[in-house]
C-alpha cells in the first residue's frame, strides 16, 4: 500500500513493494520464529516475506501475478499464485499474517485475513480511521495494537525537477535517471503520510507504541 504523494498516478495493481527497514521495525516486537508461520496473502515478490525469512521464520507467500512467481519461490517456503480474497480461496488458517495489502481491498484483506490469527500484523497508514465511514466500518474490528513508524516509508521513486516533483508519474523504488516525459530526474519520493503496523491476535501485547529508531534503517 502507499497513498503516493499528492498528484502522483498510482502504480498498476498497487505495487509497492514494503522497503525492508519497516519489516525489520515489526521484529522487534514480533513473536519468535519458533511460534509462528508467517503467510503473506499480497506477497508481490515477497519484500515482506524476505525479511521474515532471513530472521529465521518460515514463510509462505500468496500472490495474484503470475509474473511474480520466481521471485516468490526464491524467498518462500511454500509460494502460491492465487486470489487471496476469492470465495472458497486459500486462507491457511492457524497461520498468522504479515502484510502490506492493496489500497484498493483494505477492508476485504482485514475482514479476511485477520480473525482468529494468533498474530496479524497489517501495515496502514495511520490516518486508515479517518472519516466517517471509515469510522462506521472499524467498529467492532479495531486493531489491538499498533506499532508507528517514526518516519515515512518510501514505497517508489517518482519524477524531480529541480528537487521538486515532476510529472505525477511512480516508479519501482530502486529506479533512478531520466523521466520518460523527457524533463525530470527519477529520484527517491517519500510517502505523504505516516504509517504503522495494526496488530490483531493472541499473541499481540495490548497497546500504542512507537518503533525503536534504531530499527529503522
Amino acid at each position: 500500500m502507499s497513498s503516493t504523494n499528492r498528484g502522483s498516478v498510482r502504480r498498476p495493481a498497487d505495487d509497492y513493494p514494503t522497503p525492508e527497514w519497516c519489516t525489520r521495525a515489526l521484529l522487534k516486537c514480533a513473536p519468535p520464529p519458533s511460534e509462528v508461520i508467517v503467510c503473506d496473502p499480497c506477497a508481490g515478490e515477497g519484500a515482506i516475506l524476505r525479511v521474515m525469512s532471513d530472521a529465521g521464520y518460515t514463510v509462505r507467500g500468496i500472490e495474484i501475478r503470475p509474473e511474480c512467481r520466481a521471485m516468490l519461490c526464491l524467498t518462500c517456503d511454500s509460494a502460491r499464485i492465487d486470489d487471496a480474497l476469492a470465495a472458497g480461496g486459500p486462507v491457511f488458517p492457524g497461520e498468522s499474517v504479515v502484510t502490506n495489502p492493496p489500497f484498493s481491498a483494505l477492508h476485504a484483506f482485514i475482514e479476511r485475513w485477520t480473525p482468529g490469527r494468533p498474530y496479524a500484523a497489517f501495515l496502514l497508514p495511520l490516518n486508515a480511521f479517518r472519516g466517517q465511514g471509515r469510522a462506521a466500518w472499524w467498529q467492532g474490528r479495531e486493531p489491538k495494537a499498533i506499532l508507528a513508524l517514526p518516519r515515512r516509508p518510501s514505497f517508489v521513486s517518482i519524477c524531480k525537477i529541480d528537487g521538486k516533483k515532476g510529472c505525477g508519474r511512480s516508479f519501482p523504488v530502486a529506479q533512478r535517471g531520466p523521466c520518460p516525459c523527457g524533463e525530470g530526474m527519477i529520484s527517491t519520493g517519500t510517502d505523504s503520510i505516516e504509517y504503522g503496523w495494526f496488530l490483531w491476535g493472541a499473541l499481540v501485547e495490548p497497546g500504542i507504541r512507537v518503533a525503536r529508531l534504531d530499527a529503522c534503517t
